[in-house]
Parts: structure tokens; C-alpha cells; sequence
């Protein structure tokens, strides 16, 4: 019953530690306003951890944010020319969000698709080497994150397509993989055994 509660817990936990695109409300070259009670948590600690201060758009305006929780999610412009509020990109550092007619819209990309990298082995036993292979040689960063959300591994790969983490360090236990390259981010889960 205690591996259950706490796989559960886990789960629960990493549903709310990476954050999702959140919906729209209204933008205009100023501000920005989210309002998505499935995304966006409840509490000013748990939304700041998820949405970050600030956040810059793909035309370079760093926007600051303003309320965060209760569903509710704002930003206002710091710098920069302002977004096209019916055409804009915005990346929380999960991943690029892009809001065209004041709807999210699906990204994709050739160079970073889900299905085209493997992670193995996962579950993998503490010692052994966590592999990542990727089908074409470019510049990755790699983080690893505790179900805390702490960082416990981060590090930039450059012209990389094969990549070898030593698990020795890590505490065995439920982590989060993030890769991302210059315009998308995957979060995929793994466990480290004995």
C-alpha cells in the first residue's frame, strides 16, 4: 500500500512540477492573460515554480509576470517591441507555446520529435549508464530533476546524437528527463533502481 500511495504521490506531483501550455484569455501588445484552471495551480508558490518570472517571446520582448495562481496567469511587457497579439510564441521553459487567433496551436519540428530519440535502459539500476540516442548529431541540453524539483543533472551537449549519464550519483527514485534543443523540450519520465 506504501509503493502505491507514494507512485500516486509521484504522479500527481509531476503532473503539476512541468507545466503545459496554458490557455489564453487576452493579449495585446502589453499584456498577456491566461486563465486555465487545469493548468495553471492554485497557489502562488506552486504557479511561480511552474511559470517563471519572466519569459521572452521568439521576437525578443521580455514580458514579467504579474498574478500566478488560482487559474490565473499574467504577464506585461519589460522590454522589447511587443508581441502580435493574433500571431505569438512564448516559451516557459518547457517549451514553446504559439497562440495564433488567440488559440494554442501544435508545434512541430523536424529536428526533435518525440518518437525519433530512445532513452535507455529505464527503469535503469543505480550505477549503470542512462543512454540517450538521438538520430542526427546537434547541440542538446540535458536535465535531470528530482520529484522534488530539484536539478540534479544539468548539462549542454554540443554536436551530440549519443549521450551517456553515469546514474551513480542519483538517489534511486522517480526523475524527470528533460532534453531540449534551440526550439522544442521533451520531458520524459525515469526511474533509477537497485
Amino acid at each position: 500500500m506504501k509503493k502505491i500511495t507514494l507512485l500516486l504521490f509521484a504522479f500527481f506531483l509531476t503532473l503539476n512540477m512541468f507545466g503545459q501550455c496554458p490557455a489564453l484569455t487576452m493579449a495585446t501588445e502589453f499584456n498577456i492573460n491566461f486563465s486555465d484552471n487545469d493548468n495553471i495551480p492554485n497557489t502562488f508558490n506552486a504557479c511561480s515554480s511552474v511559470y517563471p518570472q519572466t519569459v521572452t517571446t521568439a521576437n525578443g520582448s521580455v514580458y514579467g509576470r504579474g498574478s500566478c495562481g488560482q487559474g490565473q496567469l499574467s504577464y506585461s511587457k519589460q522590454s522589447g517591441p511587443g508581441i502580435d497579439p493574433d500571431n505569438f510564441t512564448m516559451d516557459f521553459g518547457f517549451g514553446p507555446c504559439t497562440y495564433v487567433n488567440g488559440q494554442l496551436t501544435t508545434l512541430s519540428n523536424s529536428e526533435f520529435v518525440v518518437s525519433e530519440f530512445e532513452v535507455y535502459p529505464n527503469p535503469v539500476t543505480k550505477g549503470k549508464q542512462l543512454n540517450i540516442n538521438f538520430p542526427n548529431e546537434s547541440n542538446y541540453n540535458v536535465t535531470i530533476i528530482n520529484i522534488l524539483g530539484k536539478t540534479v543533472y544539468n548539462r549542454e551537449y554540443t554536436n551530440s546524437s549519443n549521450i551517456k549519464i553515469n546514474t551513480n550519483a542519483f538517489a534511486n527514485g522517480l526523475y524527470m528527463l528533460r532534453l531540449s534543443n534551440n526550439t522544442n523540450t521533451v520531458v520524459k519520465k525515469v526511474v533509477i533502481n537497485n
